[in-house]
């Protein structure tokens, strides 16, 4: 269905690019399911869609540079004035680390750090570490050792995936990114969540 839904939305974008509604295809993806259908029914409340998505684009590049712990509390209206309180402070990692047990199996690798999943290369026979993953990321999965994920818990896509595919993989491991640098050797138990982390190269 997902994907269903997607090659639906593709269709739809390049049929705004082509009639210059937009500037490519894939920018209606910056817009919401409402935008998109009033726009094609006439009731829109504002119809420079390239304007929304300037700026949209230049929001994203913002929330790109902010880390935010996996849950905070907020007080007060969401974007004005508002206190954010952190519930859980991230600090340095001076032993190994452990997180959910998402798939059983013992995976002894050099890591690679992925951010994207056109970060492919230097991925084979690697563990892959990552913030987190969506169906986009499918393809990494069978091209990798084992999966370390940060953020997710037991019914996260990256844990499901890595069920339904036989590979090792962890979830739900605090400061992974933070502690963690490509080239940098673990061993990950998958069935009791432990990280022991082999050998750091050495650190710029």
């Amino acid at each position: 269905m997902f994907g269903l839904v997607r090659e639906i939305f593709l269709e739809l974008g390049k049929n705004f690019a082509y009639e210059n509604i937009i500037e490519t295809q894939r920018d209606i993806f910056y817009l919401t399911k409402e935008e998109i259908f009033n726009y094609v029914c006439g009731t829109s409340v504002d119809i420079d869609l390239k304007t929304i998505i300037k700026n949209r684009k230049e929001e994203y590049e913002i929330f790109k540079k902010k880390n935010l712990p996996d849950r905070f509390t907020t007080y007060g209206a969401v974007y004005k004035a508002n206190q954010f309180i952190v519930n859980n402070i991230a600090t340095d990692i001076k032993g190994d680390l452990s997180g959910i047990g998402a798939c059983a199996g013992i995976v002894r690798a050099k890591v690679k750090i992925v951010h994207s999943v056109e970060e492919s290369e230097g991925l084979e026979n690697c563990i892959m570490v990552a913030e987190r993953t969506d169906p986009g990321w499918v393809p990494l999965f069978p091209i990798s050792k084992g999966i370390l994920v940060e953020r997710g818990s037991i019914l996260s896509h990256s844990a499901i995936v890595a069920r339904e595919m036989g590979i090792p993989a962890i979830v739900g491991v605090n400061n992974l990114l933070s502690t963690l640098k490509d080239g940098d050797e673990v061993e990950m138990d998958g069935s009791n969540g432990k990280i022991r982390i082999i050998r750091n190269e050495q650190r710029n």
